[in-house]
């Protein structure tokens, strides 16, 4: 059973959170409906990127994570954002097996998108707070 918080963090956490969190559920929809050969490996997958990608977001956006510290946050978003790429060319290899359809590649591709959006805009936001801070990695060895 969820406690107050939890369910307070599910509907009142930053978008990229919520938006990531109802991508992940509908993914496990989509992927328990693969054939059987293709669910057990790109399926899977699939999902453990997903799970993944949501327990780090949660461990980096969450009140509990060391917000000032912007050198470990910049490499997880970027490490987030390589995750997204992964999971966009899973997407595409499924959709051109034919284990999902035009309709459902198009929209997953979409969130996929609209997450990464978010995602570029946080990395953009903790290198901004890294330059005030004095450390900022981009312009290191320059």
């Amino acid at each position: 059973m969820k406690t107050k918080s939890e369910t307070k963090r599910m509907t009142n956490g930053p978008a990229i959170f919520l938006h990531t969190f109802e991508l992940t559920k509908e993914i496990y929809g989509v992927t328990r409906n693969f054939p059987r050969p293709t669910r057990f490996v790109l399926g899977d997958k699939i999902d453990s990127l997903m799970t993944e990608f949501l327990l780090s977001l949660n461990s980096s956006t969450s009140k509990r994570a060391d917000i000032k510290n912007y050198s470990h946050r910049h490499k997880t978003f970027t490490d987030l954002s390589f995750k997204l790429d992964e999971l966009r060319i899973l997407l595409r290899l499924a959709f051109e097996i034919k284990v999902i359809s035009i309709g459902y590649y198009n929209n997953l591709l979409e969130r996929v998108d609209q997450i990464g959006r978010e995602l570029g805009g946080l990395i953009k936001y903790n290198l901004k707070q890294m330059e005030i801070a004095g450390g900022n990695p981009a312009r290191r060895g320059k």
